[in-house]
């Protein structure tokens, strides 16, 4: 895409508008014969904008009678006319032509590392260890070979099975794959049961090995066994010890009760702005402000960043930083339902953090108690269905 339009600019294109009564039958014999034509934009009923290299151009005259259109140029663009337009300032050329050098050039480097699929290794650890491969802020990128950093990775952090540096532009993207943990071995002498990790009633059980100890609609306490790793048998077989292995589900119930008030307080932006911008260049930042902290106190952050990439290269040119808004706090009153509606919200959220993975929520439901005018305490009460079981070491 990127050498497309860099050749349709030094070859020239123009820009053209078709007008008549069917311009599309121009377009379909502009793609039945291989003429290129981009950004068409339809400028009324029955004309149309597109624009088109200067061979094509020539080749559409043809078709124009054929179709009944007629065509005009509405302007040209391209290095001829740039340089038609500058040809009086030549140090002005000279300096486009260095900056488009030096971001070709810049694009040849590394400037940028990001590490995706690191969850327990450290990733500082991998950037240190990448740079001792040679993979750094700087390096030049022509002269990394990726299969040699992914052998060098893989001898200095054993705890990653794969790695590969995406080579591909200014920014490199370093995929892993951490190892997974060695299989606990199973001792032969030893057993394990299945107990409970929270107080509920038995709902459903799997039992995929060990003796079941309760039965669906029991009620459970935390800790209580609920698959044993012992096996016995009135017949004469002697006692078995395996690793119990089950998925226990029990009905789980949560209650949350806080007091909020009917008067919250509303952040109005004034319109006054503190901005502090650094300028990121090639690994460099500059501070681009004076004042820490702006001059007013209460205000709210906007986190900026514009990264600077002609032609769609990487140029490692970027700026970042906060925008402050100044506001002033002004007290207002909320109706009461309004009130239990966020509360009823922000509490069932808390709950479903505090509930197991892969649960499921039966029902909520709420009450509400007013003590005076300005307070409102909210409980809400939530049913579950949750996975209770947990594998424990057996006492022998």
């Amino acid at each position: 895409m990127l050498f497309t339009r860099l050749f349709n600019f030094f070859k020239g294109f123009l820009l053209v508008c078709v007008t008549g009564r069917y311009p599309e039958r121009l377009l379909n014999l502009c793609t039945k014969n291989n003429i290129l034509v981009w950004d068409i934009a339809r400028g009324g009923e029955n004309v149309i904008y597109f624009k088109i290299s200067r061979r094509g151009f020539c080749a559409l005259r043809k078709f124009s009678r054929k179709t009944d259109c007629k065509i005009h140029i509405v302007q040209k663009y391209g290095a001829k006319q740039v340089l038609m337009k500058y040809k009086k300032r030549k140090w002005f050329l000279l300096g486009i032509l260095v900056f488009v050098l030096v971001m070709f050039t810049c694009d040849r480097f590394v400037w940028k590392i990001e590490i995706v699929g690191a969850d327990k290794v450290d990733k500082n650890e991998i950037l240190s260890n990448l740079k001792e491969c040679g993979l750094k802020k700087g390096a030049i990128r022509g002269s990394l070979d990726e299969k040699e950093i992914k052998n060098e990775m893989l001898i200095k952090m054993p705890e990653l099975s794969w790695i590969w540096p995406n080579l591909e532009g200014a920014r490199v993207i370093v995929e892993v794959k951490e190892k997974s943990l060695t299989p606990e071995i199973f001792n032969p002498e030893s057993y394990k049961n299945i107990i409970a990790i929270k107080d509920g009633i038995i709902e459903s059980m799997v039992i995929k090995s060990g003796n079941p100890m309760v039965k669906i609609g029991d009620t459970v306490l935390k800790g209580d066994v609920l698959v044993s790793g012992i096996i016995e048998s009135d017949r004469d077989v002697p006692t078995r010890y395996v690793q119990a292995e089950a998925d226990v589900f029990a009905r789980v119930w949560y209650e949350k009760t806080r007091a909020f008030s009917t008067n919250y307080v509303k952040k109005i932006e004034t319109g006054r702005v503190y901005t502090k911008r650094k300028l990121n260049i090639w690994g460099l930042e500059i501070k681009l402000y004076k004042d820490e902290e702006p001059e007013f106190l209460n205000y709210t952050k906007e986190n900026i960043k514009w990264e600077f990439s002609p032609f769609g290269l990487n140029s490692a040119i970027s700026i970042t930083g906060e925008r402050m808004h100044e506001v002033y706090e002004e007290w207002e009153k909320q109706s009461v339902e309004s009130v239990v509606a966020d509360a009823v919200l922000l509490l069932g959220e808390e709950i479903e953090k505090e509930a197991l993975p892969d649960s499921k929520r039966v029902s909520l439901t709420h009450s509400v108690e007013t003590p005076d005018e300005d307070t409102v305490i909210v409980t809400v009460n939530t049913e579950y269905i949750e996975n209770i079981s947990q594998k424990i070491d057996g006492a022998q």
